[in-house]
Protein backbone atom coordinates (compact mmCIF):
# COMPACT_ATOMS: atom_id res chain seq x y z
CA UNK A 1 0.00 0.00 0.00
CA UNK A 2 1.49 3.59 -1.21
CA UNK A 3 2.44 5.63 1.77
CA UNK A 4 0.39 8.75 2.18
CA UNK A 5 3.06 12.12 2.23
CA UNK A 6 2.03 13.89 5.82
CA UNK A 7 1.42 17.06 4.24
CA UNK A 8 -1.27 15.55 2.22
CA UNK A 9 -3.00 13.60 4.44
CA UNK A 10 -2.72 17.13 6.92
CA UNK A 11 -4.09 19.21 3.92
CA UNK A 12 -6.91 17.00 3.51
CA UNK A 13 -7.46 17.09 7.06
CA UNK A 14 -7.64 20.46 7.56
CA UNK A 15 -9.73 21.05 4.50
CA UNK A 16 -12.39 18.78 5.73
CA UNK A 17 -12.53 20.23 8.73
CA UNK A 18 -12.80 24.00 7.50
CA UNK A 19 -15.96 22.58 5.21
CA UNK A 20 -17.00 20.42 8.45
CA UNK A 21 -16.98 23.96 10.99
CA UNK A 22 -18.71 25.51 8.28
CA UNK A 23 -21.64 22.86 7.51
CA UNK A 24 -22.22 23.67 11.47
CA UNK A 25 -22.03 27.16 11.09
CA UNK A 26 -19.37 26.79 13.98
CA UNK A 27 -17.74 30.56 12.62
CA UNK A 28 -13.51 31.18 14.32
CA UNK A 29 -12.35 34.50 14.87
CA UNK A 30 -9.22 34.01 13.54
CA UNK A 31 -9.14 31.32 10.81
CA UNK A 32 -8.81 33.66 7.89
CA UNK A 33 -6.55 36.26 9.26
CA UNK A 34 -4.18 34.73 7.60
CA UNK A 35 -5.45 35.60 4.06
CA UNK A 36 -5.86 38.77 4.46
CA UNK A 37 -3.74 41.25 2.66
CA UNK A 38 -1.06 42.37 4.53
CA UNK A 39 -2.49 45.90 4.44
CA UNK A 40 -1.49 48.63 7.44
CA UNK A 41 -5.55 49.10 8.17
CA UNK A 42 -6.53 45.72 8.45
CA UNK A 43 -3.20 45.42 10.75
CA UNK A 44 -4.39 48.09 13.05
CA UNK A 45 -8.09 46.43 12.96
CA UNK A 46 -6.28 42.62 14.06
CA UNK A 47 -3.98 44.78 16.53
CA UNK A 48 -7.26 46.15 18.07
CA UNK A 49 -8.85 42.60 18.10
CA UNK A 50 -5.98 41.40 19.89
CA UNK A 51 -6.61 44.25 22.84
CA UNK A 52 -9.83 43.31 23.54
CA UNK A 53 -9.35 39.21 23.48
CA UNK A 54 -6.62 40.03 26.16
CA UNK A 55 -9.02 42.07 28.51
CA UNK A 56 -11.74 39.93 28.23
CA UNK A 57 -9.38 36.88 28.46
CA UNK A 58 -8.92 38.28 32.18
CA UNK A 59 -10.26 35.47 35.02
CA UNK A 60 -12.31 33.61 31.85
CA UNK A 61 -11.20 30.94 30.10
CA UNK A 62 -10.04 30.56 26.30
CA UNK A 63 -13.00 28.95 25.19
CA UNK A 64 -15.41 31.79 26.42
CA UNK A 65 -13.31 34.40 24.85
CA UNK A 66 -13.14 32.48 21.75
CA UNK A 67 -16.59 32.34 21.65
CA UNK A 68 -17.63 36.27 22.06
CA UNK A 69 -14.42 37.34 20.21
CA UNK A 70 -16.79 35.29 17.34
CA UNK A 71 -19.85 36.80 18.33
CA UNK A 72 -18.23 40.39 17.53
CA UNK A 73 -16.01 39.48 14.40
CA UNK A 74 -19.82 38.11 12.49
CA UNK A 75 -22.31 40.21 14.24
CA UNK A 76 -20.76 43.96 14.28
CA UNK A 77 -18.17 46.04 12.44
CA UNK A 78 -15.39 45.03 14.76
CA UNK A 79 -13.47 48.02 14.37
CA UNK A 80 -11.99 50.92 17.01
CA UNK A 81 -14.17 53.44 15.28
CA UNK A 82 -17.61 51.51 15.77
CA UNK A 83 -17.05 49.97 19.46
CA UNK A 84 -16.10 53.11 20.39
CA UNK A 85 -20.17 54.71 19.44
CA UNK A 86 -21.76 51.10 21.15
CA UNK A 87 -23.45 51.51 24.61
CA UNK A 88 -22.08 49.08 27.28
CA UNK A 89 -25.66 46.94 26.83
CA UNK A 90 -25.41 46.64 23.18
CA UNK A 91 -21.57 45.26 23.33
CA UNK A 92 -22.17 43.47 26.59
CA UNK A 93 -24.91 40.76 24.61
CA UNK A 94 -22.00 39.59 22.50
CA UNK A 95 -20.51 38.60 25.77
CA UNK A 96 -20.44 34.64 25.82
CA UNK A 97 -19.52 33.79 29.63
CA UNK A 98 -17.14 36.18 30.15
CA UNK A 99 -17.00 37.01 33.73
CA UNK A 100 -17.70 40.89 34.40
CA UNK A 101 -19.10 41.66 31.00
CA UNK A 102 -20.36 45.12 31.90
CA UNK A 103 -17.33 46.37 33.43
CA UNK A 104 -15.19 45.41 30.66
CA UNK A 105 -17.54 46.44 28.26
CA UNK A 106 -17.01 49.27 29.57
CA UNK A 107 -13.32 49.48 29.45
CA UNK A 108 -13.13 48.04 25.95
CA UNK A 109 -15.49 50.59 24.54
CA UNK A 110 -13.19 53.36 26.30
CA UNK A 111 -10.48 52.08 25.27
CA UNK A 112 -11.68 51.98 21.40
CA UNK A 113 -12.78 55.84 21.97
CA UNK A 114 -9.06 56.76 23.64
CA UNK A 115 -7.71 54.58 20.10
CA UNK A 116 -10.25 56.57 18.05
CA UNK A 117 -9.32 60.08 19.02
CA UNK A 118 -6.02 60.27 20.22
CA UNK A 119 -4.63 57.53 17.65
CA UNK A 120 -6.44 57.66 14.54
CA UNK A 121 -7.35 54.23 16.03
CA UNK A 122 -4.27 52.70 15.33
CA UNK A 123 -3.07 50.65 18.15
CA UNK A 124 0.49 52.10 19.38
CA UNK A 125 3.69 49.56 19.30
CA UNK A 126 5.29 52.00 21.93
CA UNK A 127 4.33 50.86 25.88
CA UNK A 128 4.50 54.31 27.02
CA UNK A 129 2.14 55.46 24.55
CA UNK A 130 0.02 52.57 25.47
CA UNK A 131 -0.20 53.44 28.93
CA UNK A 132 -1.90 56.23 27.76
CA UNK A 133 -5.19 54.37 26.56
CA UNK A 134 -7.59 54.51 29.28
CA UNK A 135 -8.66 50.45 29.97
CA UNK A 136 -5.23 49.69 29.22
CA UNK A 137 -3.05 48.19 32.23
CA UNK A 138 0.52 47.37 32.71
CA UNK A 139 -0.83 43.68 32.75
CA UNK A 140 -2.51 44.23 29.24
CA UNK A 141 0.57 45.75 27.89
CA UNK A 142 2.45 43.07 29.05
CA UNK A 143 0.58 40.39 27.06
CA UNK A 144 -0.11 42.46 24.45
CA UNK A 145 4.12 43.04 23.66
CA UNK A 146 3.88 39.20 23.87
CA UNK A 147 1.73 38.28 21.68
CA UNK A 148 3.55 41.07 18.96
CA UNK A 149 6.31 38.80 19.44
CA UNK A 150 4.30 35.46 18.81
CA UNK A 151 2.88 37.43 15.65
CA UNK A 152 6.28 37.82 14.30
CA UNK A 153 8.05 34.30 15.71
CA UNK A 154 8.08 31.44 13.33
CA UNK A 155 7.03 28.60 15.39
CA UNK A 156 3.67 26.67 15.24
CA UNK A 157 1.51 27.32 18.23
CA UNK A 158 1.23 23.56 19.23
CA UNK A 159 -1.71 23.63 21.35
CA UNK A 160 -2.69 20.49 23.88
CA UNK A 161 -5.82 19.84 21.25
CA UNK A 162 -4.36 20.45 18.17
CA UNK A 163 -1.35 18.08 19.19
CA UNK A 164 -3.98 15.31 19.91
CA UNK A 165 -5.69 15.69 16.71
CA UNK A 166 -1.97 15.35 14.66
CA UNK A 167 -1.23 12.70 16.63
CA UNK A 168 -4.48 10.48 16.68
CA UNK A 169 -4.89 11.03 13.21
CA UNK A 170 -0.92 10.14 12.31
CA UNK A 171 -0.18 13.37 10.78
CA UNK A 172 2.75 13.03 13.63
CA UNK A 173 3.65 9.31 13.86
CA UNK A 174 6.92 8.12 16.39
CA UNK A 175 8.82 6.74 12.83
CA UNK A 176 8.37 10.25 11.07
CA UNK A 177 10.60 12.45 14.52
CA UNK A 178 12.12 9.69 16.44
CA UNK A 179 12.05 11.39 19.58
CA UNK A 180 8.14 11.87 20.52
CA UNK A 181 7.86 10.14 23.75
CA UNK A 182 4.60 12.30 25.57
CA UNK A 183 1.67 14.25 24.23
CA UNK A 184 2.34 17.07 27.03
CA UNK A 185 6.16 17.89 25.32
CA UNK A 186 4.76 20.79 23.87
CA UNK A 187 7.55 22.62 23.36
CA UNK A 188 9.58 19.89 21.52
CA UNK A 189 12.14 21.92 18.86
CA UNK A 190 11.95 18.74 16.62
CA UNK A 191 8.23 18.63 16.82
CA UNK A 192 8.14 21.87 15.63
CA UNK A 193 10.52 21.78 13.12
CA UNK A 194 8.93 18.32 11.68
CA UNK A 195 5.71 19.99 11.63
CA UNK A 196 7.27 23.29 9.65
CA UNK A 197 8.64 21.34 6.78
CA UNK A 198 5.41 20.17 5.19
CA UNK A 199 2.72 23.17 6.66
CA UNK A 200 2.56 25.80 5.05
CA UNK A 201 3.63 29.18 6.67
CA UNK A 202 0.76 31.13 6.19
CA UNK A 203 -1.26 28.51 8.12
CA UNK A 204 1.31 28.88 11.34
CA UNK A 205 -0.56 31.92 12.78
CA UNK A 206 -3.99 30.17 12.94
CA UNK A 207 -3.70 26.85 12.51
CA UNK A 208 -4.37 25.46 15.83
CA UNK A 209 -8.08 27.67 15.93
CA UNK A 210 -9.92 25.42 13.70
CA UNK A 211 -8.20 21.77 14.88
CA UNK A 212 -8.85 23.21 19.13
CA UNK A 213 -13.01 23.78 17.84
CA UNK A 214 -13.13 20.45 16.20
CA UNK A 215 -11.68 18.16 18.96
CA UNK A 216 -14.10 19.88 21.44
CA UNK A 217 -16.77 19.33 18.71
CA UNK A 218 -15.59 15.58 17.50
CA UNK A 219 -12.57 14.68 18.40
CA UNK A 220 -12.76 14.80 22.05
CA UNK A 221 -9.55 12.73 23.68
CA UNK A 222 -12.01 10.99 25.89
CA UNK A 223 -14.88 9.81 24.08
CA UNK A 224 -14.70 11.21 20.53
CA UNK A 225 -17.68 11.21 18.40
CA UNK A 226 -16.23 8.88 15.76
CA UNK A 227 -20.14 8.19 13.95
CA UNK A 228 -20.23 12.24 13.29
CA UNK A 229 -16.79 12.69 12.46
CA UNK A 230 -16.24 13.37 8.69
CA UNK A 231 -12.50 11.75 8.66
CA UNK A 232 -14.11 8.94 10.06
CA UNK A 233 -13.19 6.95 6.97
CA UNK A 234 -9.42 8.47 6.55
CA UNK A 235 -8.48 8.39 10.13
CA UNK A 236 -6.20 5.59 11.21
CA UNK A 237 -7.44 5.70 15.07
CA UNK A 238 -10.70 5.11 14.02
CA UNK A 239 -10.08 2.41 11.70
CA UNK A 240 -8.30 0.42 14.22
CA UNK A 241 -10.61 0.87 16.63
CA UNK A 242 -13.27 -1.20 14.03
CA UNK A 243 -10.61 -3.73 13.64
CA UNK A 244 -10.54 -3.89 17.52
CA UNK A 245 -13.66 -4.63 17.92
CA UNK A 246 -14.17 -7.21 15.02
CA UNK A 247 -11.36 -9.06 16.65
CA UNK A 248 -13.54 -8.94 20.21
CA UNK A 249 -16.40 -10.32 18.45
CA UNK A 250 -14.29 -12.98 16.41
CA UNK A 251 -13.10 -13.96 20.08
CA UNK A 252 -16.39 -14.30 21.91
Amino acid sequence: MKQVKPQYKFLKYYSNIRYFLNERKIQFYAAGTHLLADTSKKQHIQDFQTLVAIILNQQTTNYNVEKSMRNLKFNINFTPQQVSIMNQKTFGKYLDGITYPGKKSVQIIEMAETLVNEFDGQVPTDPKELSKIKGVGKKTIELYQKRLENRNSKHIKLTPKTLLFLIRTQVIEDQDIGIYKDETQLNNQDIQDYLQSFIDPILWKTLHIPIDLFVDEICQEEKPKCSECPLSDKCPSFQMSLQDNKNIILED
